[in-house]
């Protein structure tokens, strides 16, 4: 069965995400650092503003120190038809329900949002303070 509308059925862009599962690296032993720098300089940068030397989370974030997971999306592009749409917001909010159950989301701040897009998925500025 086809979709009334082909619109429907056309990809509205991309997002690219790395999903850092944090109790399983501990699970076996294994650095967080060595987990985070292994991947890119963004995933080591993401580490850097996350973690203290004791690879726990810094207590100046005022965040959940129990966190098992870390989901980075680092890109999403959205085709000209659909952006202003909140398609973008409603893509990482579908993806961090859906992945992340004690964990964090960050993201690129390249991300094309709006600044109440970043507000209502509950964003704050992390890096570089």
């Amino acid at each position: 069965m086809r979709p009334p509308n082909d619109a429907e059925a056309e990809p509205a862009g991309t997002m690219q995400m790395l999903f850092v599962r944090l109790a399983e690296a501990r699970d076996d032993e294994v650095s967080l650092f060595a987990v985070f720098d292994s991947y890119d300089e963004a995933l080591h940068q993401v580490y850097r503003a996350l973690f203290n030397k004791n690879e726990e989370i810094r207590s100046n974030l005022g965040m959940d120190p129990f966190v098992h997971e870390v989901l980075f999306v680092r890109a999403l592009q959205l085709k000209p038809r659909w952006q202003s749409t909140g398609l973008a917001a409603q893509a990482i909010q579908t993806a961090a329900s859906t992945l992340v159950t004690m964990g964090l989301v960050v993201a690129n701040a390249d991300l094309s949002l709006s600044v109440n897009d970043w507000l209502n998925l509950g964003f704050v500025k992390i890096a570089g303070q």
